[in-house]
């Protein structure tokens, strides 16, 4: 689909209204925000104002959360007690000094998750409040989560103080899993509910994204990027063995943006993909964090690669310099890389191959040597990956969607990079 055929459809985006749920736009509502995003071992981060008076606080961006998560100074049930279970250098965000946040556990009661994929065998738990949050132009008042530490978390500080989660949005779903950026929206604060991101690695990239690592898009696309690219759309799905294979979460978790596999090739040879079970399918969840780091293979996939590239057992001190999986990992010949083959992956819904090539899934690492970036969930050919910032150096992600007039939906494009537009492109307030 050419963007000049989309454009017909973002207006129905922008305007759509879910009856006595949601406002519609304002005249006034903000067009597309662009935040600047650095990257970081644990993933993208930024900064975000949050409170009354602001209160600027470094933030990871996650695809795969619910709401947005704060660090408070609560441990052990104590309102403000950091010391008892914070570092001494974390940066955590103070709602006392907040005279905009109110407590919403009313409404929502705190929950606690474990095992969780933020503290996984210590508990996750979280209170429910209202404060001031600013996303770019638009600051509201929203429901997010606080923390109630109940273990120590002192060992060393955090590079953030918050998560701000943009999962999707399904039928059903309070506040309690709405991003700041989605009751915005439902607010009549944005224009448009599509989020959109492009990963600066090329350097031909470099201008596009004025000097940061990533640009994160509120409110619509980035269209000085995709402007000449074909966009396709891919209906979103749930996948129950998301949360046993790539993200485990009890209670379970299974707001993902994800769509299902239909094909793999390595070079021009077809793999064989299988579900991982009846009810999940071959799941491709979207995360563009620590988690989606190495291109998703089946692991006899990654085995065949291996044997293509000659890689050879490779033992490392700490193996996340290279991705956190539990699969093997192997080092290959630098001089070779160019003569490696491509990955690619077909999608249900389109014949759209997406390709990536060699030098995308191999990784210099600080000593020089090469290796390769791979994720192997699963066993045999049963295919569940995680498609993150190796897939998308070349490319753009998008999601949109609201639950009652148009379900969830990943898109995807080529990122094309053209000179950047000031008329289109916002820097965030941490880039001025």
């Amino acid at each position: 689909m050419q963007l000049s055929k989309l454009a017909v459809l973002l207006p129905l985006l922008a305007g759509s209204t879910e009856a006595g749920k949601m406002r519609a736009p304002r005249s006034w509502a903000a067009d597309r925000f662009d935040m600047q995003l650095t990257w970081n071992q644990f993933g993208f981060l930024s900064h975000q104002k949050i409170g009354n008076p602001p209160q600027e606080i470094p933030i990871f961006v996650d695809w795969t959360w619910i709401s947005q998560y704060i660090l408070s100074p609560k441990c052990y049930g104590e309102e403000n007690d950091p010391a008892a279970c914070l570092n001494a250098q974390q940066l955590y965000y103070d709602p006392a000094k907040s005279t905009s946040h109110r407590d919403a556990s009313k409404r929502f009661p705190s929950r606690t998750w474990l095992p969780n994929h933020f503290f996984f065998w210590e508990p996750l738990t979280v209170d429910y409040a209202q404060d001031a949050v600013q996303i770019g132009p638009v600051t509201s008042n929203s429901i997010m989560q606080f923390s109630d530490t109940n273990f120590d978390l002192s060992a060393f500080p955090y590079p953030f103080t918050g998560v701000l989660g943009l999962s999707p949005v399904f039928k059903g779903d309070n506040a309690s899993f709405q991003s700041p950026f989605y009751q915005q929206w439902k607010a009549g604060q944005w224009k448009n509910p599509t989020i959109s991101f492009v990963y600066c690695y090329e350097e031909s990239m470099k201008p596009t994204c004025g000097g940061s690592d990533g640009l994160q898009s509120f409110g619509g696309i980035m269209d000085q990027v995709v402007k000449d690219s074909e966009i396709y759309w891919y209906a979103n799905y749930v996948f129950p063995d998301v949360n046993t294979l790539a993200f485990e979460y009890s209670p379970g978790l299974y707001n993902y943006w994800a769509t299902p596999l239909d094909s793999l090739w390595i070079g021009d040879e077809l793999q064989p993909t299988e579900p991982t079970s009846n009810s999940s399918g071959k799941a491709s969840i979207f995360d563009h964090a620590s988690y989606g780091r190495g291109i998703p293979l089946t692991p006899n996939a990654y085995d065949k690669l291996v044997n293509l590239t000659g890689g050879q057992p490779l033992t490392l001190e700490d193996p996340t310099i290279i991705n956190n999986g539990n699969q093997s990992m192997y080092s290959v010949d630098c001089g070779n890389v160019a003569s490696f083959p491509t990955v690619s992956y077909k999608f249900a819904g389109h014949d759209k191959v997406w390709t990536n090539t060699p030098k995308h899934y191999v990784e210099t690492l600080p000593d020089g040597r090469c290796a390769l970036n791979v994720r192997a969930m699963a066993t045999g050919d049963r295919f569940i990956g995680n498609f993150g910032e190796t897939f998308f150096k070349d490319k753009v992600a998008i999601m949109s969607g609201f639950p009652s007039k148009f379900p969830a939906t990943v898109l995807l494009a080529g990122a094309l990079p053209h000179p950047p537009d000031a008329s289109t492109t916002t820097k965030s307030d941490s880039a001025k």
